[in-house]
């Protein structure tokens, strides 16, 4: 790839944008980016600057399309972080097939600190995900020999957000059948199966689920990892104080007057809610109480990211279009629910702010890739860049017409 890093290195529009994020004139504007630029430079800054990059797009559509232009630069060190559709309603509609990507990464970033890239949209960045604090606090490691009450360990994964099952079938289960301890992670694509010794691991083998079966033919792992299933897995105690908050508010909705059948629904609901959070029963609607898990500082994906990346904005004014139409969205969901009686009047904020994520992303290194205008209602640029690129379209393989444009381009 030094080939690729080679061309923009020697342009002196590249090199104005390095030297406004090394001199700290974050964020950095930069037009004239088109989309097929766009990996490129995101490329050839992050190995100039030896750091790795977080790439924020309008949509998910787009940002799977940068995915993957990243994918010949990266190759296996970008990661897609995908959107998490809030559940207000108790059906099981929630694909295992998203928190299982967003959870891998979350993983990957835990364990290998400022090594990927990592490709999102604004809403995912400013959803609620799992506390950075809890996982990385409350992951344990499992070896042969290690001790460990199975009671204790039903505990954890009670907080973790994992189902107990008389038999793990997916991912996200777990099962103690006598010394037999059973669970699936979403950061594997095989069940684990612990035997027991008393307290004393005894033996660690991955199984397939369809079978129940040992993989043969693989070395028996020496540890294995236990991390949070949930992205609002929390301790015993936080779940309490989330119960506390809904018996709270029960009880104030219970003092008004003129109660309606919406009202003593929401009562009821409250009441039911909070005994399920406090036993660590997982269930769809829990994003209800997004609020009241987290009255001040919502965990988000943002918190995993440290100095060792630069942040890239993928059109910066369509991106605060799609902020601005999500919030408006959302904003209209909620009154409807609350008029309804789903949701209480205190749980109203479901997303990180916007404009404190733009002030986090420009203290790591901001550059916002504009086609035309610098113009942005949501960020005020400290430099402003014209970059000069030109996309060139497919020759048939005659390399005749290639030499002919480039000639014409210089």
């Amino acid at each position: 790839m030094n080939g690729f890093f080679k061309i923009l290195d020697s342009l002196a529009d590249f090199e104005e944008i390095i030297g406004g994020l090394k001199k700290n004139e974050s964020p950095v504007s930069v037009t004239g980016v088109s989309d097929s630029v766009r990996a490129h430079l995101v490329f050839c800054a992050s190995k100039k600057l030896k750091k790795s990059s977080l790439v924020i797009a309008p949509n998910q559509l787009r940002a799977k399309q940068i995915f993957e232009d990243m994918k010949f630069f990266f190759g296996e060190k970008v990661l897609f972080f995908p959107e998490r559709e809030l559940m207000f309603y108790d059906i099981e509609a929630a694909a295992n097939d998203i928190k299982k990507k967003r959870l891998d990464v979350i993983e990957k970033l835990i364990d290998f600190p400022d090594e990927y890239s990592v490709v999102t949209t604004a809403t995912a960045l400013r959803g609620i995900t799992v506390s950075k604090e809890f996982y990385e606090e409350r992951s344990i490691s499992l070896k042969v020999g290690d001790e460990i009450e199975l009671d204790e360990l039903q505990k954890i994964m009670t907080d973790f957000g994992y189902t107990r099952c008389d038999l793990v079938e997916g991912a996200g289960q777990f099962s103690i059948r006598g010394g037999i301890f059973d669970f699936f992670p979403f950061w594997s694509d095989v069940a684990f199966r612990i035997e027991f010794f008393d307290t004393e691991v005894d033996s660690i083998r991955a199984f397939q689920v369809e079978t129940q079966r040992t993989l043969s033919g693989t070395d028996l792992p020496e540890t294995v990892k236990i991390t949070p299933a949930d992205e609002l897995a929390m301790d015993k105690d936080k779940r309490t104080e989330c119960a506390e908050r809904l018996r709270t508010e029960a009880n104030a909705i219970c003092k008004k007057k003129d109660q309606t059948d919406e009202t003593l629904k929401l009562i009821a609901r409250l009441k039911r809610d909070a005994e399920r959070i406090e036993e660590g029963i997982t269930f769809p609607s829990r994003d209800r109480y997004i609020p009241m898990f987290y009255p001040e500082n919502m965990p988000c994906l943002l918190d995993f990211f440290s100095d060792g990346y630069i942040a890239f904005i993928d059109d910066a004014s369509s991106v605060s279009a799609a902020v601005k139409a999500e919030e408006t969205r959302l904003s209209e969901d909620l009154k409807d629910m609350l008029d309804r009686g789903i949701i209480p009047k205190s749980s109203m904020k479901y997303m990180g702010d916007y404009g404190e994520m733009v002030k986090k992303l420009s203290a790591m290194g901001l550059v916002c890739m504009n086609v035309l205008s610098h113009q942005n209602p949501d960020i005020k640029p400290k430099k402003l860049v014209g970059f000069t690129a030109k996309s060139l379209t497919g020759y048939d393989g005659k390399m005749e017409f290639f030499y002919d444009a480039l000639s014409f381009y210089q």
